[in-house]
């Protein structure tokens, strides 16, 4: 099986802090964090999914790789001691080096916009709400079908200086689960130890320096993407045209960050990517996938 590249403009690299790509889950990825200063980020990502054998209806179908890059660009912009606005883009290729017989696209994308506000509407509590309008395909004949605008909704309360309490969620109509809540904590509940304890994303970070710090933790990835009005047939299963896909799955890993100063810090983690799934909900059709190592490389800064 060979890789099959596509370059297309703009879609080649998303962000996260919690964690999400603006589809998939809640996230300072996506810029979404309690405080509301003015001012702009960026996030820059590329990661790599080794080989794991991938099945449909228990049948075996050989292997298949995933390989990732996103970048994000966000701005802060307050009007009020309270209230602020939120303006952005995020880019994102995701490809598949996948078995000709597994109905896997070449590659998935997503070119949006960001929008969103954040309200600060008494001393310890703040409302942060993200929309990412946009497109989300296979980008092989887009149309309306391929437009998507998935909703991140987040409130924060600062209980006392190290203790954030957030909840909040993530809706995508699109996904196989269409809601998936952000309930948590981030806490440093010891000199140096910071734990974020907040579902789809919890880690642990240990400051070893000033300016390197060590993680542990896990994330689940869930997004979702309309294919090609060709798409089936091309492989004989017509079912399978102009269909939402969700591909899903779960990592566990650890790494490091190292802050070069403010705007440059560069983050290197791996581990494990399990129960990779692409799931055509409404066609009743998934691919199961084995787990396997993976290896992520982030670079981001703010101004």
């Amino acid at each position: 099986m060979f890789l099959k590249t596509k370059v297309v403009l703009g879609a080649t690299l998303a962000a996260a802090a919690l964690s999400t790509t603006s589809q998939a889950q809640p996230a300072t990825r996506a810029g979404v964090q309690p405080g509301g200063e003015a001012g702009s980020r960026y996030y820059t990502e590329f990661s790599h999914v080794f080989d794991s054998s991938v099945s449909l209806e228990g049948v075996g179908l050989g292997d298949v790789s995933t390989t990732a890059a996103q970048v994000s660009y966000q701005v802060s912009i307050p009007t009020s001691e309270r209230y602020a606005w939120i303006v952005g883009m995020e880019l994102r290729g995701t490809w598949f080096d996948a078995p000709d017989a597994a109905p896997i696209p070449d590659g998935l994308y997503e070119t949006s916009l960001r929008v969103g506000n954040s309200w600060r509407f008494a001393d310890r509590w703040r409302l942060q709400t993200l929309v990412s309008p946009g497109l989300y395909s296979d980008l092989e004949d887009v149309d309306g079908g391929d437009f998507n605008a998935p909703l991140l909704a987040l409130a924060f309360w600062s209980v006392r200086e190290n203790l954030d309490l957030i909840g909040g969620l993530s809706l995508n109509l699109r996904r196989d689960v269409p809601v998936i809540p952000a309930l948590g904590a981030r806490w440093g509940f010891a000199d140096k130890w910071t734990l974020l304890a907040v579902y789809p994303s919890p880690r642990v970070e240990y400051a070893a320096s000033d300016a390197v710090t060590v993680f542990a933790g896990a994330e689940l990835v869930r997004t979702a993407y309309r294919v090609g009005k060709n798409f089936g047939s091309e492989l004989g299963r017509p079912a399978l045209n102009d269909e939402d896909l969700s591909y899903n799955e779960w990592r566990v890993g650890a790494g490091v960050r190292w802050s070069i100063s403010r705007s440059f810090v560069v983050a290197l983690d791996g581990g494990w990517a399990g129960d990779r799934e692409f799931n055509f909900e409404d066609a009743d059709v998934e691919l199961d996938g084995q787990g396997a190592p993976y290896l992520q490389l982030a670079i981001s800064g703010s101004y």
